[in-house]
């Protein structure tokens, strides 16, 4: 068998210096993790302020849309010179350029809100796994 340069004929002995260096590979430093954890910490507190900042833009590009579309819905059913069917009312609202500008910036704003809840969801998982680790090694070094 052969792996990381080592060469050994005897498939159920794992050569010493081979072990070691898997061992050296393996080895887990807690104060690296700890400091990871903090960072981590960090940027999710960062993430949880775009996030609220953001949720509060998408809030308001609601109430934006849905007063432009109130203002619209009343120009073309009683404002304009002639008298439109409901079907047209709707036609004329479905393409109304302000509507769609404010409809367009409403969607962005969802998509970077969910793009910034994506990450403060693998930041969350990391967090927990990298806590699981220190767990493991704390009861590891304990069993020794």
């Amino acid at each position: 068998m052969k792996f990381l340069g080592y060469r050994w004929t005897d498939d159920s002995v794992i050569p010493t210096k081979l072990q070691k260096e898997i061992d050296d590979i393996l080895e887990i430093d807690l104060g690296e993790l700890r400091s990871s954890l903090v960072d981590i910490a960090h940027n999710e507190s960062q993430i949880l302020q775009i996030i609220y900042t953001l949720g509060i833009a998408v809030i308001m590009a609601e109430n934006k849309v849905s007063k432009k579309r109130k203002e619209k819905f009343e120009y073309y059913t009683f404002k304009v010179n002639r008298t439109l069917s409901s079907t047209q009312v709707k036609i004329s609202m479905d393409t109304d350029q302000d509507i769609i500008d404010l409809e367009t910036d409403l969607r962005l704003l969802n998509a970077k809100l969910k793009f910034f809840e994506s990450i403060q969801s693998q930041l969350k998982q990391k967090s927990s796994n990298i806590r699981t680790l220190m767990y493991w090694e704390g009861y590891i070094e304990g069993n020794r």
